[in-house]
């Protein structure tokens, strides 16, 4: 039935049984072996499969041939159809692997199992549920075979198509094994100096090397299509919130998944990377260079849509989800259905928690869940994996402190810079009082902007690395000696005035005068 159910045809009334393309009947003529001889997992899996609600339901809603899933289900549970697995599954199946059999040819068990009156269903208890792991995530793997790309080596393609008189492989191999291991020197600055569309080149090695181009036939054309649309979306004229952001946050996610073994302890399957790295490519898509504040004093059409809640991140989510719906882009489409709507309520949950409203909420549950000493007498409840994803997804977001101290400089400045231009939308607007961190006319200078800095690392960056390494222990190491880093940084441009020489050479971006025409 699944051609026809693709096809949506009525069939002309013919049954199941009986219509060309549909095995069962034809196949009557041939020697059968008894059923017992050939059932085992697999066999079993697909049968529940074709007797379970769902498929039934949804047959006969593309099958105008059939009156009610009943009639459907008559079908599917028949002699015939149960001839017809086991004369199709009969070469398939090693002899060490067949049950013994019955004097009837037929096991008790099996027996059973056919006449079992039970609703089985996908989702709920049936004896699918027994079937091993490997063969339900490999039927998965292949429902959509015929969907996916075959074009999935990327990196190498990728980095061929890059290469250049000036800019060799063995350049952008270096690149490649730079974000691989996750390496405390890398800047997407410095990428960006070498390499045109970084945003690209990140996603396209992490998505490489986590295999996700071949578990989820994600070719490269694909890729680079989607990721090119991605970037468009990310408006230039931000000086935070762009693509460069996009890439830094995405590479930040797989420091701490490369560093922390995440991977491992997490249990963390395909889906759960695939949501994770596509959540941080997207979790600013189409951000507009305003917060949420704005939006909603002013009741932006944004805010009016979202009713005020987390308008920014759910207005991100939306429009990447939109963005897959042009089939070019579409990097999904080979994955089915059901882990489709997995990763899309794991990517809105995470994009949603980038939202800093949530964020003493997000430490106060890593402090709470935190596994505790060995010999502790109550071991607290263990934080829900999905949500602990979405903070790791937080923590990637606002990560910069704590990873290369020349491109954390950077994105400060950068982020000063897009709050300045708000705080002239605002006066532009008529407000009367702009916030001191919006407003370049409150601006005290270097040395008020890294007491700022200080501020933002004492009490967000801090407290959330330490929550966060009471679950992940390897993080605490490798980088709250960095943001200690950043603090004596920050700390000795606060103090320069009367410690003199106390700041190192690189110094912060001065403040850019207002924009002619700020963007609106």
């Amino acid at each position: 039935g699944s051609g026809n159910a693709e096809g949506g045809g009525g069939g002309g009334g013919q049954s199941l049984a009986t219509r060309p393309g549909h095995a069962p009947a034809p196949l009557r003529a041939r020697s059968v072996p008894p059923l017992a001889t050939v059932w085992d997992d697999d066999v079993e899996f697909v049968f529940d499969l074709m007797r379970s609600e769902e498929l039934h339901q949804m047959l006969a809603v593309a099958d105008a041939s059939f009156s009610s899933t009943e009639e459907m289900k008559a079908v599917m549970i028949s002699q015939e159809m149960r001839d017809y697995f086991a004369a199709i599954f009969a070469t398939d199946v090693a002899e060490e692997e067949r049950p013994p059999s019955r004097e009837d040819g037929v096991s008790s068990d099996v027996r059973q199992r056919l006449r079992a009156p039970q609703r089985n269903t996908l989702t709920g208890s049936s004896p699918m549920r027994r079937v091993a792991g490997k063969h339900v995530n490999a039927f998965r793997r292949t429902a959509r075979r015929s969907l996916a790309d075959i074009d999935t080596d990327t990196t190498s393609l990728l980095i061929s198509q890059l290469s250049t008189s000036a800019l060799g492989e063995s350049r952008l191999a270096a690149w490649k094994d730079m974000i691989v291991r996750g390496d405390d020197d890398f800047s997407v600055f410095d990428l960006g100096s070498e390499v045109a569309d970084p945003l690209t080149f990140v996603a396209v090695v992490l998505f490489d090397f986590y295999k996700l181009n071949e578990h989820f036939g994600i070719g490269f054309e694909r890729m680079c299509a989607f990721c090119s649309a991605l970037g468009a979306g990310y408006k230039d004229s931000n000086s935070f919130h762009n693509s460069l952001h996009a890439a830094d946050v995405t590479f930040g996610l797989h420091c701490l998944l490369h560093h922390s073994g995440a991977v491992e302890l997490q249990g963390l399957e395909a889906m759960h990377l695939l949501a994770l790295l596509f959540g941080a490519l997207v979790h600013d898509f189409r951000h507009p260079g305003v917060t949420n504040a704005y939006l909603i004093a002013r009741s932006d059409p944004l805010a009016l849509t979202y009713n005020d809640k987390s308008v920014l991140e759910n207005y991100h989510a939306a429009e990447a989800f939109k963005l897959l719906q042009n089939a070019s882009l579409n990097i999904f489409q080979a994955v089915d259905a059901k882990h489709l709507r997995e990763v899309r309520a794991l990517v809105v949950r995470m994009v949603l928690a980038t939202d800093m409203s949530d964020h003493f909420a997000q430490v106060t549950e890593l402090i709470s869940s935190a596994p505790k000493e060995l010999g502790a007498e109550h071991e607290p409840p263990k934080m829900e994996r999905d949500r602990f994803l979405s903070v790791l997804m937080h923590t990637a977001d606002v990560s910069h402190p704590f990873r290369q101290l020349e491109a954390h400089l950077h994105f400060s400045a950068r982020i000063r810079d897009e709050f300045f231009a708000q705080g002239d939308l605002e006066r532009k607007h008529g407000s009367d009082k702009v916030a001191a961190m919006f407003d370049r006319e409150q601006y005290g200078g270097e040395s008020k902007f890294a007491a700022q800095q200080l501020g933002f690392i004492d009490a967000i960056i801090q407290p959330l690395l330490e929550a966060l390494a009471g679950h992940l222990p390897q993080l605490r190491p490798r980088y709250l000696p960095k943001l200690e880093h950043a603090r004596e940084y920050w700390a000795a441009v606060r103090d320069k005035g009367s410690t003199a020489g106390a700041a190192p050479e690189l110094e912060v971006a001065p403040v850019p005068a207002p924009a002619a025409a700020p963007p609106r």
